[in-house]
């Protein structure tokens, strides 16, 4: 659940070649925002975006912004994928989608309750640190309460 402190970001060449398939499948028309209906490869109802950020895949997140996708939809569970980048330690996916969505979007809770700054309270890590300063500054409330009744503040003391 913890951003890893190298910042999570993918630098294998699979993503590349990934991001050209992406392009490809982009260029000849698909819906964006289509939702996965299978837990086997992804959260069900994860979308493309959730996906790429979930791996890591900065440039292929960039190109499904660029090309119309939304960052704000949850899976079935709640989970968007900025809460899918922070667990997964995606730090630059998660500042990405940071800077691209509106403020209302940060304190969306998944079925626990729980939001994108309860998430990166969580860890203690440096790279979840500098996540909790970029929610921070993009409007996240802080006295936000999940289903057991703690506030991004209190997720770390209970941790």
């Amino acid at each position: 659940m913890c951003i890893r402190s190298h910042g999570g970001r993918n630098t294998d060449k699979d993503g590349a070649m990934k991001c050209e398939i992406l392009k490809l499948r982009l260029k000849y028309g698909t819906d964006l925002n289509t939702q996965s209906r299978s837990v086997n490869f992804s959260p069900a109802g994860a979308t493309a975006a959730a996906i790429a950020a979930t791996y890591g895949y900065v440039r292929c997140l960039r190109h499904l912004v660029k090309a119309g996708a939304h960052l704000s939809i949850p899976d079935k569970g709640g989970t968007t994928a900025l809460k899918l980048a922070i667990t997964k330690g995606q730090i630059h996916c998660a500042e990405y989608i940071i800077q691209h969505v509106t403020t209302p979007y940060l304190n969306l809770q998944d079925s626990s309750g729980n939001n994108a700054l309860m998430l990166a309270a969580s860890c203690t890590k440096d790279a979840s640190f500098l996540c909790l300063q970029s929610l921070l500054r993009a409007g996240a409330e802080l006295d936000i309460e999940n289903g057991a009744g703690c506030t991004a503040l209190m997720v770390p003391v209970k941790s």
